[in-house]
């Protein structure tokens, strides 16, 4: 009996998960195809506050896009504001890891890694594109930009597969929910 139960005692544990209420983005392209996450305190484990993430992942989304807000603080804000405002240090992080992989799989794909600075409404922050060297894959494209609030960082971060939306996505929140 407790067998059968089982799946079903699993399906309502799932659904009063998702009894909260996802927020939306303001920003972010208008259409159909977008899904805003239900953020829970447990999501970021204690080094951030998820104020709202949305994606464009469906067939009806011209290109996939995933755009969130976050606040740090602390160490975790004091290193991330570092970042955005030399983004290059990012750079050779990721490229010094893609040549210390000891993992034969991994280390056969090697990864090139682009970025630059970026400035949003007098913000800093950073554009960074991800390739495999080989070609095999299309490049993934990300950014970020951060305003200081008091000890706290807030931070717009955006990633797809096509780096103008990448950037129009977060230009869009960076101006509804950062700008002054």
């Amino acid at each position: 009996m407790l067998r059968r139960l089982a799946p079903l005692l699993a399906a309502l544990a799932l659904l009063a998960g998702c009894a909260y209420a996802p927020r939306g983005l303001e920003g972010v392209p208008e259409g159909e195809g977008w899904v805003a996450f239900p953020l829970r305190g447990w999501l970021a484990e204690g080094r951030g506050r998820p104020e709202a993430m949305v994606a464009c992942l469906s067939a009806a989304c011209p290109h996939r896009l995933a755009v969130a807000l976050i606040t740090l603080s602390g160490d975790d804000a004091a290193t991330t504001a570092q970042v955005l405002r030399d983004p290059e240090r990012l750079g050779r992080y990721l490229r010094g890891r893609d040549r210390a992989d000891t993992d034969p799989r991994r280390a056969a794909i090697r990864t090139q890694v682009a970025v630059r600075a970026l400035r949003e409404e007098g913000l800093p922050g950073f554009a960074i594109t991800l390739s495999r060297a080989d070609g095999a894959r299309p490049p993934a494209y990300g950014g970020a930009v951060g305003r200081i609030e008091g000890d706290e960082l807030r931070v717009v971060l955006a990633a797809g597969d096509d780096e103008a939306a990448v950037l129009a996505g977060l230009r869009g929140v960076v101006a509804a929910r950062l700008a002054r």
